[in-house]
């Protein structure tokens, strides 16, 4: 492996002696296969390695090495392990201590192959089939494919683990919703079940399904919580991109199809989906905390939205805090901003529209087009309250 100009130029001030170095290891996972390569100095299969640069973020070396040495683009999702590798000493004498990231990325694009003089030989290869490697690249592999949430320490002295794989009730909750809600692609041209099915936006595949069914095995309410919220941003990405967002059905057939023989507990795939269908609202609606009391006494029964998909249906209101109302969507009509009136958006006679529809913009949709097409909601409520 080239040794990096930044180490050249140490060496002309401390000869052989032990320098402290950074390394990235970046696990490329597409599915339940990884991206491995062969070692152009040692011939060990191993997944992509580097040393990180003066200043460089461990993830961006990940990014880096992956791109430099196997022609792909990947993304980042977690660091998984941190673990410090024994001291060792080169055949010219030189002697070097890494730290070494581990980090956890997602295949995106890019034909894989040699794209350096460091490798040669680049493979996907199944989970269940690797090549002979070492102990210590293994346990690197387990680490990104069992990641929990927490970040394994490998044994750091005087530091209790956070690392508990055998207790996934141990799990941050929000680790879920903070890992989906962060993931993003672009939808254009997406079917509602390819987004639902094939990953996109973080849709279900093996990682989002181990997500959800071991949530599920911590406390059903989780895999609930875990999958609203999943919905809910979704259908405003969707509706970014003009394209349909799937149904809580599309997502419950993904979670079934792609259920994942890792996951961390044994999961009923079929009480999981059934749970899902009984407790996910189709859809969420975030209300004004000032038209609470209104619903809640029958008097408003109509929200007027834009680029916000919404179905005649099953629903879930929500206002600040955690509190969420049962409603049945009973229609949805389609008005053009341009021709609003008070019958068309069931407001009171003589209400001054333009007033209306400036405090519509001001308030809820700043980036509002003169040209819009409204949503006109019709709401009856279904069932009280629920914390």
């Amino acid at each position: 492996m080239p040794t990096p100009d930044f180490i050249l130029r140490l060496r002309e001030h401390v000869g052989h002696d032990l320098l402290w170095l950074a390394g990235a290891t970046a696990v490329i996972l597409d599915d339940d296969r990884v991206l491995l390569v062969r070692r152009a100095d040692t011939g060990a299969w191993t997944p992509v390695t580097g040393i990180v640069d003066p200043g460089e973020h461990p993830a961006t070396t990940a990014v880096r090495e992956a791109l430099e040495e196997a022609g792909v683009v990947v993304e980042v999702e977690a660091l998984v392990r941190v673990h410090v590798i024994p001291p060792r000493t080169y055949v010219n004498g030189d002697s070097a201590h890494y730290l070494d990231h581990v980090l956890r990325c997602r295949y995106v694009s890019g034909d894989a192959h040699v794209a350096d003089e460091e490798s040669v030989d680049v493979g996907w290869f199944s989970l269940d089939a690797l090549p002979p490697m070492s102990d210590r690249m293994l346990a690197r592999i387990d680490a990104a494919v069992s990641f929990d949430g927490t970040v394994d320490l490998d044994g750091a002295e005087g530091v209790a683990s956070p690392r508990a794989r055998d207790d996934v009730a141990t799990i941050p909750r929000d680790h879920y919703r903070q890992l989906l809600l962060a993931a993003g692609q672009d939808l254009a041209g997406a079917s509602a079940i390819e987004i639902a099915t094939t990953g996109a936006f973080g849709g279900p595949g093996p990682s989002t399904t181990m997500l959800v069914a071991d949530a599920f095995a911590v406390e059903p309410v989780a895999a609930t919580e875990l999958v609203e919220a999943y919905l809910e941003t979704l259908r405003h990405r969707c509706a970014e991109r003009g394209v349909s967002a799937p149904s809580l059905d599309d997502v419950v057939s993904g979670i079934a199809r792609d259920h994942h023989p890792r996951c961390h507990a044994r999961i009923d795939v079929d009480a999981l989906a059934e749970h899902l269908r009984a407790t996910v609202a189709p859809q969420t609606i975030a209300m004004h905390p000032r038209h609470r009391a209104a619903v809640l006494d029958g008097s408003k029964t109509v929200t007027v939205r834009w680029r916000e998909p919404i179905a005649p249906g099953p629903a879930t209101l929500t206002f600040d805090g955690d509190e969420r109302v049962r409603v049945r969507v009973r229609s949805v009509e389609r008005v053009a901003l341009a021709g609003v009136s008070p019958a068309a958006v069931h407001a009171e006679p003589g209400t001054d529209m333009r007033e209306y529809v400036d405090l519509l913009r001001s308030r809820y949709y700043p980036g509002m087009p003169v040209d819009a097409i409204l949503d006109v909601v019709v709401f009856a409520l279904d069932a009280e309250p629920s914390p």
